[in-house]
């Protein structure tokens, strides 16, 4: 049962994570994912989605793992590779990536256990 409560706390301060992010409040943002992923380590979409806000705040290093580990739970995961992808190539270039960068809006369940 404690699970559960996990994983859906994990979903609400996820869900928190993507108001702040669509007001730009990043700090903000980063704070809720990080709790979401405290909650539930294995939540896919909370790890692609801080690797975004590391990314906007040009901390390669830190995107990269965090889209590492979205990949290590859902090695298919399409979204994850591609920001996986632009953030080495900022980190090569030293500067923010030109391609889009997209966030997993949609908590996927099936995928976060």
């Amino acid at each position: 049962m404690e699970d559960t409560k996990s994983i859906q706390a994990a979903e609400e301060h996820f869900k928190r994570g993507e108001a702040y992010a669509k007001e730009k409040k990043m700090n903000d943002a980063l704070n809720e994912y990080s709790e979401a992923i405290r909650l539930n380590p294995k939540f896919v979409a909370a790890y692609n989605n801080r690797g975004i806000i590391y990314l906007l705040k040009e901390n390669y290093d830190l995107a990269i793992d965090d889209f590492d580990k979205a990949l290590f739970y859902d090695p298919e995961n399409t979204i994850a590779s591609n920001n996986r992808r632009l953030a080495i190539d900022a980190k090569k270039n030293g500067s923010m990536p030109l391609g889009p960068i997209t966030m997993e809006p949609v908590v996927r369940p099936e995928s976060n256990m």
